[in-house]
Formats: structure tokens, C-alpha cells, sequence
């Protein structure tokens, strides 16, 4: 028969609870080691529900990856000084915890805020945009509510802008440009702009192939025919699989999906 002392069950009991109050002090100081470094930073926002400390020593700006503990304003205080970091003169970024109503409330408004726009949630806090009185200063509002209680985090609305972008001729003469959408919103005239600057073909190169792997394509397209890829082992139209690879007339691709009848293109 398997026995065990008085003695040893309360050494282990003791154990346990030591191991789970070593595990609890963790989890509720959140203690997150930290180093300076790391190149663009950003504020890191991982469920932040506690207040952030602004008066941190210098070398607790920054993460081990690099990331900001602290509003840009801090971190980098000349720089945002020198009138070079564009940002909004008339709003400020707030975030509260996800109980916050969303209402303007005395201290709020004490501190110069007129009105507030709920922007997004993350884990268990809300982030708003806040509109300040007409007629006050930016800096000095945002000092004041960075130190409220309610206000986990405060920073700046930051204003970022894009080089002029060089507008290509041969893509403006489309009349079908400013339709599509996607250029702008992807970035696509800035990408051009960069390969132009930096001695590349903005229309990209004949010896890159792109595979596609869509429902169709309109290969016949004014866009598209001139810059298909052609299968030159296969003789277009003869009805014959010219280069043996199990495709009839594949010319500009096949399709994999429907009858073997159509793996055509």
C-alpha cells in the first residue's frame, strides 16, 4: 500500500501555493522587460488597460523589439518640437477602457474637450477621436487630460502625407483611371514613382512572368493582350498539345477547373 506523510503533503502544498502566488504577481504587475532601440517605432497597444506612465526614465521608452512605451512626442521630444511632425491643431487621440459612455464628461470638458468620436476597440479598451474647444492650444489640452485618471492613453492625431507622387501620361490618357480605385488605394502611382526614381521600368519587365490564379481572364483586353504571357512551344488554334505537357492550345495559361475540354487558354 502506496503511503505518504503529513510531512511531505504539506512541503507540497506549500510548494503549490508559493508556484501560484509567484504566477499571480506576474500576471497582475504585467512586468515587461525593457531596452531601447529598434527603428520605427510605435506605440505598443497589446491590450494596454492601466495607465500609461509619461514619466518613465528614458531607457524605459522602448520594448525589446523596439516599440514605443511612450507617445512619439516623449521619446523623440525634439524632433516633434522642431515643427516638422505635422498633426491635427483641433483633435487629440484618447483611449478608455471598453465601460467608458462615450460621453464628454466634466473632467473632459474641464480639460478642453468639446466633443468625442469613437474610432475603435481593442481588447478590453475603446479608442476616441476628441475634438477640443475652438480657441485653445493643442500641447496644453493634451497636457491636462494626459492627466486625468480616466485616460488610459492621450497622443497626438498625426497628419502623414505622401511625396507628390509623378503622374504618368500614357495612364492618365485612360479614361478609365479614375474608376479604378484600386491604384490610389493600394499605392500603385507611388510604387511607379519609386521604380522611376530609382532606374526601373514602371511598367515592369517582360522577363518577369506573373501566374494569376483566378476564375478567368479576358486575355483579348486592350489592357491585357499586349502584355500576356505567350507559350511559345504551342501553336495557337491547331488543336494539337504542340508541347506535350497534357494541354491543348494552351497559349496563355490553362484552365485546371472545368472539363478537360476546356483546359484551353
Amino acid at each position: 500500500m502506496f503511503k505518504i506523510s503529513f510531512k511531505k503533503v504539506l512541503v507540497l502544498f506549500i510548494l503549490t501555493i508559493t508556484i501560484g502566488f509567484i504566477l499571480y504577481l506576474n500576471y497582475e504587475l504585467n512586468v515587461t522587460p525593457l531596452a531601447s532601440g529598434g527603428e520605427q517605432p510605435q506605440l505598443v497597444d497589446d491590450g494596454l488597460d492601466q495607465k500609461i506612465n509619461y514619466k518613465v526614465d528614458k531607457k524605459n521608452y522602448f520594448d525589446t523589439d523596439g516599440n514605443l512605451l511612450v507617445p512619439y512626442d516623449i521619446a523623440y521630444e525634439e524632433h516633434f518640437n522642431s515643427g516638422e511632425v505635422l498633426y491635427e491643431e483641433d483633435t487629440i487621440l484618447i483611449k478608455f477602457l471598453s465601460i467608458f459612455d462615450g460621453k464628454v464628461s466634466r473632467n473632459l470638458d474641464s480639460a478642453g474637450i468639446e466633443e468625442l468620436s469613437f474610432k475603435m476597440a481593442i481588447d478590453q479598451s475603446h479608442w476616441y477621436e476628441a475634438k477640443i474647444k475652438e480657441g485653445l492650444d493643442v500641447i496644453e489640452v493634451m497636457t491636462t487630460v494626459r492627466s486625468l485618471d480616466e485616460v488610459i492613453v492621450a497622443d497626438y492625431n498625426y497628419i502623414y502625407e505622401t511625396e507628390e507622387v509623378i503622374e504618368f501620361p500614357e495612364l492618365l490618357e485612360n479614361p478609365s483611371y479614375d474608376s479604378q480605385w484600386h491604384l490610389k488605394s493600394y499605392g500603385i502611382p507611388e510604387a511607379w514613382q519609386w521604380m522611376n526614381e530609382n532606374g526601373y521600368q514602371a511598367g515592369g519587365s517582360s522577363s518577369v512572368v506573373v501566374a494569376v490564379i483566378d476564375t478567368g481572364v479576358d486575355y483579348n483586353h486592350k489592357d491585357l493582350a499586349a502584355n500576356m504571357w505567350v507559350n511559345i512551344d504551342e501553336i495557337p488554334g491547331n488543336n494539337i498539345d504542340d508541347d506535350n505537357n497534357g494541354y491543348i492550345d494552351d497559349v496563355h495559361g490553362v484552365n485546371v477547373v472545368s472539363d478537360t475540354y476546356y483546359h484551353t487558354g
